[in-house]
C-alpha cells in the first residue's frame, strides 16, 4: 500500500497541477463564449453540457467502473470485450436521447435546444471509444500521460469553439470544438497504449459485467444528473436566460474546484485493491480527501476573487447575477468533497441500493429546496438551495462507515467549512472570513502534517 500510496500521491500532484492549468483555460473560454453567446445562446450550450454529463454513466452501463474497480487487473479479452459492450450500449442511449430531446426542450424552457442536442448526445460513441484505453493507464495510475492528453484535447477543442464562435457560428462553435476534443482524446489513448481498439463478444463475461455495471449505472447516473434536472427545473420556473447565468456558475465552479475531477478519477483505483482492509482503505481516504481540500480551498477562493473583480467587465450588465448566485454554488460543491470517497467505496463495493435511494432523496430535497428559496429569494434562493446536497453526502458517509467501517475524515470536513465561509463572506461581510482564519489557526499542525505527507512523497 506505501507505495501505491505515494504513486497516488505523486499521480496526484502531477495531475492536479495539469488540471488547474485546464481549469484556468477552460474558465477563460467559459467567459469567452458567454460574452460571444449571450445568456440565451448560453443556455443551450449549459444545458447540452448536462445531457451530456447525465447519459454518459448509462451509456457506459458501469463497464468501464467493472474495469477499474477489479481487484486484479484485467485481461486484454475483458478489455475487448467491455469495448464491444461500450459501444452498443452507447449507440443505443444515444437514440433514445434523441427521441427525449423535444421533451426536455418543452420543459426547460430553453428553445432551440433540438439541433445542438442531438449533435451532442450522437457524440457518445465517440466518446465511450477512449474508455479501454483510458482505462488501463487510470489502473496504473498513469495520471502524467493521462492528464496530457486530456489537456492537449482540451486545448484544441476550446480554442476552435471559441474561434469558430467569434467567426458566426454561435452555438455550433463550441459544438464541433467538442467533436475535436473528443475525437483527440480517443486516438491519442489508443496511441498511448500502443494498441487499436478491438471488439470482442462473450455474452458470459459480459453479463457478469452488467450485474454489478447496472447498479453502478443508476448510482451514477443519478448523482450525474444533478446539473440536468436543477437547470431544468430552474429553466421551468425562472426562464431561460437564468438557465445561462445558473449554467455558467456550475461550469466556474468546475473550473476553479480542479482537484474534484483528479480525486474522481484517482480514489477508485486507489481505494479498489485495498477495499476488503479498513484500516489500509480508511488512510487512502483521509490522506486523499485531506490532500484535496488543501488544494481545492485556496484555487477556489483565487478563482472565486478573479471572477468577482473582473466578471462585471468582461462579461456586461446581462451576467451580473452570476456574482450573486457563484458563492452559494461553489459554497456547496465545497460541502460535499469530504463526502465524495465514501460514495466511490460505496460503489466499488456494491452497495448500489443505498447510493441509489440517498442520491434520490438528495435530488428531490434539493427539487424542493429550489421552489421554497426561489420562491422567497428568486434566483439567488435557488442557488442557495444548491447547499441541499450536503445532507445526502454526510448520510453517504454515515453508511460507509456502517457498511465498510469507514471512518469520519474530520480535518477535510472542518476545512471544507473553512472554505464555505470564505465564500460567503463575499455576501455577507468580512465576519465570515474570521470563521475561515480561525478554522486555520485551529488545525495549523494538521495542514502541515498534509503537506509534509505530499512533500516526501516526490522526494522519495
Amino acid at each position: 500500500m506505501t507505495s501505491r500510496r505515494t504513486k497516488a500521491i505523486r499521480g496526484g500532484g502531477i495531475a492536479g497541477a495539469r488540471q488547474v492549468l485546464a481549469g484556468l483555460m477552460s474558465l477563460v473560454t467559459a467567459i469567452l463564449l458567454s460574452r460571444l453567446l449571450g445568456p440565451s445562446d448560453f443556455a443551450i450550450y449549459a444545458i447540452c453540457l448536462a445531457l451530456t454529463v447525465s447519459l454518459a454513466p448509462v451509456s457506459r452501463m458501469g463497464i468501464n467502473a467493472w474495469l477499474m474497480s477489479r481487484k486484479y487487473a484485467p485481461e486484454d479479452q475483458h478489455f475487448n470485450i467491455a469495448l464491444g459492450g461500450l459501444l452498443a450500449f452507447s449507440i443505443a442511449v444515444a437514440l433514445v436521447g434523441v427521441g427525449g430531446l423535444p421533451l426536455l426542450e418543452k420543459f426547460s424552457n430553453v428553445h432551440g435546444l433540438l439541433g445542438p442536442g442531438i449533435f451532442t448526445v450522437l457524440l457518445l460513441p465517440l466518446e465511450v471509444l477512449s474508455l479501454p484505453a483510458m482505462t488501463r493507464l487510470e489502473r496504473d495510475l498513469d495520471y502524467g500521460r493521462v492528464m496530457k492528453i486530456s489537456l492537449s484535447s482540451q486545448f484544441f477543442g476550446q480554442f476552435s469553439g471559441v474561434i469558430l464562435a467569434y467567426l458566426g457560428l454561435g452555438i455550433w462553435g463550441p459544438l464541433i470544438g467538442w467533436l475535436i476534443r473528443s475525437a483527440y482524446t480517443c486516438i491519442a489513448c489508443w496511441i498511448a497504449v500502443h494498441r487499436l481498439p478491438r471488439v470482442q463478444w462473450n455474452i458470459k463475461i459480459l453479463a457478469e459485467m452488467l450485474r454489478f455495471g447496472f447498479g453502478h449505472t443508476v448510482s451514477t447516473a443519478l448523482n450525474s444528473s444533478r446539473n440536468l434536472i436543477i437547470l431544468s427545473v430552474i429553466g421551468q420556473w425562472f426562464g431561460k436566460d437564468a438557465v445561462g447565468v445558473m449554467g455558467l456558475a456550475f461550469r466556474v465552479v468546475e473550473f476553479i474546484t480542479p482537484f474534484r475531477a483528479v480525486v474522481s478519477r484517482i480514489i477508485v483505483p486507489v481505494l479498489a485493491p485495498v477495499s476488503d482492509t479498513t484500516t489500509l482503505m480508511n488512510v487512502a481516504q483521509r490522506k486523499i480527501s485531506e490532500m484535496e481540500m488543501l488544494v481545492t480551498i485556496p484555487i477556489a477562493m483565487c478563482g472565486l476573487g478573479l471572477y468577482s473583480v473582473w466578471a462585471p467587465s468582461l462579461l456586461g450588465a446581462s451576467w451580473k447575477d452570476s456574482l450573486i448566485v457563484l458563492p452559494w454554488v461553489l459554497a456547496g460543491r465545497i460541502l460535499v468533497v469530504p463526502h465524495a470517497a465514501a460514495f466511490s467505496a460505496l460503489n466499488v463495493k456494491g452497495h448500489f441500493r443505498g447510493t441509489i435511494a440517498i442520491t434520490a432523496l438528495g435530488l428531490v430535497s434539493a427539487i424542493l429546496m429550489i421552489w421554497v428559496l426561489g420562491n422567497a429569494f428568486g434566483l439567488e434562493g435557488a442557488a442557495a438551495a444548491t447547499l441541499a446536497f450536503w445532507l445526502p453526502s454526510v448520510m453517504l458517509h454515515w453508511l460507509a462507515r456502517a457498511r465498510l467501517g469507514f471512518a469520519w475524515n474530520y480535518y477535510a470536513q472542518l476545512w471544507a467549512w473553512g472554505g464555505v465561509s470564505a465564500c460567503l463572506s463575499l455576501r455577507f461581510g468580512p465576519v465570515f472570513i474570521v470563521i475561515f482564519l480561525l478554522i486555520l489557526f485551529l488545525t495549523w499542525r494538521e495542514i502541515r502534517a498534509v503537506v509534509r505527507d505530499v512533500v516526501g512523497a516526490f522526494q522519495k
